[in-house]
């Protein structure tokens, strides 16, 4: 439910959150490692022969732990790159708005930038138990920046981590898959320059806001 705490307690939740994942992959690990251990030491006691099937599945299963460890842990220190990437980026829009507007030439990362260039990120997802967060990647220029291996590896984050969670985590991971192997969580530049709207007033519009922001959020469609 880390979606439902915005700004500054919901990163916080959202960083303990996957904190708490890795803990858990390596908690698991250890664990089987320990299980594996015993099986062999016992079998050998007996005088019976290893079963070679069973060490087979049993390192799979253990690589795959390792890889939702490593793969947690790298995305957590990897975010705050994505972030500063973002804030870079929103901030070079700011100081070229008016050439962008003007339809002049500029240029970010040596592709030209217009009002109509399209942008595309993706989505990662991460569970632990009732909590799961939510978190993008850095905005490519679509068509013009390589996709895929963001693409893939914010869809196998997703997949080892974010079906943990209930309920959201069941909702936002098939979610956030389907939308990361399509490459549809694309905005326009001008959508990033657009003067946001003025804050809702009475009742009425501020449960329609909230309502509207709670469903994007629920559903991914931001």
């Amino acid at each position: 439910m880390v979606f439902l705490f915005r700004r500054r307690l919901g990163g916080i939740l959202n960083l303990i959150t996957q904190l708490v994942v890795v803990a858990i992959w390596i908690g698991w690990l250890y664990n089987l490692v320990g299980a594996f251990r015993v099986v062999i030491q016992e079998d050998r006691r007996l005088g019976r022969d290893v079963s070679i099937l069973g060490c087979v599945l049993a390192t799979m299963v253990c690589l795959w732990a390792l890889a939702g460890a490593a793969g947690t842990l790298f995305w957590f220190v990897r975010q705050f790159q994505h972030t500063a990437a973002n804030i870079r980026f929103g901030k070079w829009l700011k100081a070229n708005e008016e050439k962008i507007r003007n339809n002049e030439l500029v240029f970010y990362r040596s592709k030209r930038i217009t009002m109509k260039t399209v942008l595309v990120r993706h989505h990662l997802v991460c569970s632990a138990v009732f909590f799961s967060g939510r978190m993008t990647t850095r905005w490519l220029v679509l068509a013009q920046e390589p996709r895929l291996r963001h693409a893939w590896g914010a869809s196998l984050y997703s997949f080892w981590n974010g079906w943990w969670g209930f309920p959201f985590g069941l909702i936002w991971t098939p979610i956030a898959i389907a939308k990361n192997l399509s490459g549809n969580s694309t905005a326009l530049v001008e959508d990033l320059l657009r003067v946001p709207p003025p804050p809702p007033r009475g009742f009425k519009q501020g449960m329609k806001v909230a309502t509207k922001q709670v469903t994007e959020d629920l559903f991914i469609t931001n």
